[in-house]
This record gives C-alpha cells, sequence and structure tokens, in this order.
C-alpha cells in the first residue's frame, strides 16, 4: 500500500498565498513599466509683458534629470497615469512585504523555503 505524504494545510495555504501574490506583483510590474515616470511640474515664463504657462514631466534617467514637455491637451491623461502609477508602486510594495514575510513563515516550517 502507498502512503502518499500529505502537507500540512497551512503550509499549502501559505504556498497558494505565496503563488497568488507573485502573480499580482509580476502583473503590477508590467503596469508601471507602461506608465510614465517622475512628476508633473509647471514653469512660467516672461516675454514682451506676458507671462506663459506650460507643463512639463520631469524624471531622472541614471544620473541625468530629463524633462519632457507635456501639451496642454494631454496634461490630464498624463496627470492620472502618474496618480496610477503611484499607486500601483505602493501596492506592489505591499506585495513583496508580504512575499518576504511569507517566505519567512514558509522557511522556519522547514518547507519549501525560497
Amino acid at each position: 500500500m502507498n502512503v502518499v505524504e500529505k502537507k500540512e494545510p497551512l503550509v499549502g495555504m501559505l504556498e497558494e498565498e505565496q503563488a497568488r501574490c507573485l502573480l499580482a506583483a509580476a502583473a503590477l510590474e508590467r503596469e508601471i513599466a507602461h506608465l510614465p515616470l517622475g512628476v508633473l511640474l509647471v514653469r512660467s515664463k516672461r516675454y514682451k509683458d506676458r507671462v506663459y504657462r506650460y507643463h512639463y514631466l520631469k524624471f531622472r534617467q541614471g544620473k541625468k534629470s530629463v524633462s519632457i514637455h507635456v501639451p496642454d491637451a494631454g496634461v490630464e491623461s498624463v496627470r492620472k497615469q502618474i496618480a496610477s502609477r503611484l499607486r500601483y508602486e505602493e501596492e506592489l510594495r505591499a506585495y513583496r512585504s508580504r512575499l518576504r514575510f511569507l517566505e519567512k513563515a514558509l522557511g522556519q516550517n522547514g518547507v519549501g523555503g525560497r
């Protein structure tokens, strides 16, 4: 008679949660990769007694600081994308923290620790 070794239910649940968190984190990383970096700023210039205001996206690329002009028509879209990126990054931090906890918990049980 073959005896099948069963995992403890708690260990199985932790491993399932770890797999779910890994999938969610990967999906968030893919979404973040498609969104703009940096912050949206407004710059004002004076020219012949008039003040011109324009928006630009500012971010770092390596050691360089990069500024990209954003047309007035695209300001709201870029604002929404930046807000989404910040929200996704916060979620990703939470998932990574949860993954660290799960790895420690699985490692302490001596089963399947990564």
